[in-house]
């Protein structure tokens, strides 16, 4: 019988320009997780050099948007305000929806209508129109442009 023993892995050294690196992008607000990615490191690598550092983590429990730095706060409100959709800003700054919606919401940024139309929704509108409803009244009714509606009406005639 012989047993299974498993070496452990070694790690190549951090390089002091990238530490550098890894703390300012890390007090920028991007995660231990992104950085590593970014940098082909494994995230202990960055945990020690943060570490070492003494930068403050975020505790286990704190919410995310707690840790989104200033600087980071102030360029999530403005993509937000000058119409950037949230897909975008979500790969952009590196945090999920949740946590740019709270960290809006702390600044009070009034919230966007969703850019398109749940599917029952789409459905409501396609059967609304055939029962004869006009394309600007249900265009009023569920505040959309006059184009989305009639383009959920043409979509939903070719797929019938």
């Amino acid at each position: 019988m012989t047993a299974n023993f498993t070496t452990a892995r070694r790690l190549r050294p951090v390089p002091a320009e990238t530490k550098a690196l890894i703390v300012a992008e890390f007090t920028g607000g991007r995660t231990a997780r992104q950085i590593a990615r970014a940098h082909l490191l494994d995230v202990t690598q960055v945990d020690s050099v943060l570490a070492a550092a003494k930068v403050r983590r975020q505790p286990a429990g704190e919410p995310a948007h707690l840790h989104v730095s200033p600087g980071a706060r102030l360029h999530i409100i403005t993509d937000y305000r000058t119409g950037m959709p949230m897909a975008d800003m979500v790969a952009k700054h590196g945090w999920d929806a949740s946590t740019l919606r709270h960290v809006l919401g702390e600044a009070g940024v009034p919230m966007r209508r969703p850019a398109t139309l749940g599917r029952t929704q789409r459905f409501d509108i396609l059967d609304m129109h055939t029962d004869g409803m006009p394309v600007e009244e249900l265009a009023s009714l569920y505040r959309r442009p006059v184009e989305i509606i009639q383009a959920v009406i043409t979509a939903g005639q070719a797929q019938r």
